[in-house]
């Protein structure tokens, strides 16, 4: 191959018009409407004080499902509150009660696809604690087998979440609920259930996920007026607390 051969294949990604690598990125600010300091992330921070930044949020910017903690490693050790938000470049003021809270932060979803049909799981309420993300179908979800207690769903698909191993049990469909788009024709669709009472199945029973709708018991879509403190059509914010 020659030198000009292997020049043209180094710049192919690039030239072709690939996207960025990185999808799902969130910018925090340390005052109102993007003003102050700011970091900008791409990967889970289980302690924003290794930035100097502890409890200092109080505007973001996001593309993407983003979770901010109030306390360290995602509320795993203590409880506290939660608040997140998901769109694409979105921008919101964190509410008077939760701003200069966030100790923690993460994504929910593919980091690289912004609309992958996907699930993330969490041992906790509110998307805290241990979590296991996945984009395809599972028969055994292994560590968290029997210790989920909130879902998040991101892209268009369905998924069936199953009480037995191997697609096997009582089960129930979920489905992403909330769509987002903007003028550059990109879209967000995305599901939460922050406990199990929104997904209809007893608390830490979930062993198993399959892409499609195979139960008759289909989660309703409450999610925008339950936990939703703004919505809009580029983005939403809300909260949960424990």
């Amino acid at each position: 191959m020659t030198l000009l051969a292997l020049w043209l294949l180094a710049l192919t990604p690039y030239a072709l018009g690939s996207p960025r690598a990185w999808e799902a990125e969130i910018r925090c600010y340390a005052s109102t409407n993007k003003n102050g300091e700011w970091f900008e992330f791409n990967e889970p921070v289980p302690n924003l004080a290794s930035f100097s930044f502890d409890n200092t949020v109080e505007s973001v910017t996001v593309t993407g499902m983003w979770i901010l903690y109030q306390e360290p490693d995602y509320n795993t050790q203590v409880s506290g509150s939660v608040f997140w938000l998901d769109g694409i470049d979105f921008t919101a003021d964190v509410p008077s009660q939760y701003a200069n809270m966030a100790s923690s932060l993460r994504y929910a979803g593919s980091p690289f696809q912004l609309n992958e049909d996907s699930w993330t799981m969490y041992t906790g309420q509110g998307f805290t604690e241990d979590t296991l993300y996945g984009a395809s179908d599972m028969p055994s979800l292994g560590r968290l087998s029997a210790d989920v207690s909130s879902i998040i769903l991101t892209g268009t698909s369905a998924w069936t979440f199953y009480q037995g191993e191997s697609y096997t049990g009582g089960g129930v469909c979920l489905r992403p609920d909330t769509h987002h788009h903007n003028t550059l024709f990109k879209s967000f669709d995305v599901g939460i259930f922050p406990t199990s009472a929104e997904f209809n199945l007893q608390d830490n029973s979930i062993r198993s996920v399959r892409k499609g709708c195979y139960s008759e018991a289909v989660a309703p879509y409450n999610s925008t007026t339950t936990y939703f403190g703004e919505y809009s059509a580029s983005g939403a914010w809300g909260y949960f607390h424990l």
